[in-house]
């Protein structure tokens, strides 16, 4: 079993995330920390045998995800965030799960959001999915939450490093050759703070768009046509999720001033933009806060 790192930050954080592996229930791990131009040294770290400090040059989480997992021996791999805390018996319960069927490659689990203090602040939305739930674009997973099998991780290749979403990619790779499984279980701590990657819904909607476009042009090279159709949902759902997502901001921006108008504006314009439809179901809701 190998556990990938990837960080830029260091500091304690990813010591908690260490930690979180030395507590499994499972201990035949190996850990590569990939340190993406992180000036924290590890010292501490590099002193267990069982962990391996990885140093490279600011490149972003793919290709630090790609160096580990070069690096790695283990039959399975997981992809920890540094910001990450496992529960104890996570791997234990994904590789009893994964080793049930030789037809799964990849195993996630439940999680729950914490602050930076771990303190408890939502459920996860971790559910049972499969390839044609990812054509559709319902992605509930959580990449830290991954556990995939060597078989799996080699027929995609590793991680696209020209987007964000590229555990979209990933996984929607992986899924058309192999199942997943799911854990219902609470097996990790996703932890929410100010240095998370923002969830711009522009940003977001173009990188998963890029994504879908992308394997669009795969599935019509090989003519699977009724994969095709529900890549066009995906794509429109896509742009539903977004439009409401800025929907979400305009509804909480200031109404009281300048600054907050122009806020949600700009944000009811981009819904408008990504999805008429979801504007048009939420407008009742402005016109009666215009009206007021």
């Amino acid at each position: 079993m190998t556990v990938v790192i990837p960080t830029h930050f260091g500091g304690r954080f990813v010591r908690e995330a260490v930690e979180s592996v030395r507590g499994q229930t499972l201990d035949d791990w190996e850990i590569k920390v990939v340190c993406d131009g992180c000036d924290d040294e590890m010292a501490d770290l590099r002193k267990d045998p069982r962990i391996e400090v990885i140093a490279q040059r600011r490149s972003g989480a793919s290709i630090a995800r790609n160096v580990g997992y070069s690096a790695s021996a283990g039959r399975y791999i997981t992809f920890l965030d540094h910001d990450d805390v496992m529960f104890p018996g996570k791997l234990q319960a994904q590789v009893a799960a994964i080793e049930e069927d030789p037809g799964i490659g990849l195993c996630h689990t439940q999680f729950e959001q914490v602050d930076a203090e771990r303190n408890f602040l939502v459920a996860g939305h971790g559910a049972d999915i499969q390839y044609r739930d990812l054509l559709q674009c319902h992605f509930s997973l959580l990449m830290s939450t991954v556990l995939v099998s060597r078989a799996a991780m080699e027929s995609v290749g590793g991680f696209d490093p020209k987007t964000i979403a590229e555990d979209i990619d990933f996984v929607l790779k992986v899924s058309r050759g192999f199942r997943l499984a799911f854990v219902p279980t609470v097996l990790l701590q996703y932890r929410r703070h100010t240095t998370n990657i923002s969830g711009d819904p522009w940003v977001q909607f173009q990188e998963v768009d890029y994504v879908l476009t992308g394997y669009r042009r795969y599935l019509e090279r090989i003519g699977e046509n009724e994969s095709l159709a529900l890549l066009d949902q995906g794509r429109l759902n896509n742009r539903r999720t977004n439009a409401e997502i800025a929907i979400l901001r305009a509804r909480s921006a200031d109404r009281n001033s300048a600054a907050g108008l122009a806020d949600m504006a700009k944000n009811l314009a981009l819904a408008f933009h990504l999805s008429r439809p979801a504007v048009r179901a939420n407008a009742q809701e402005f016109i009666e806060a215009r009206r007021h």
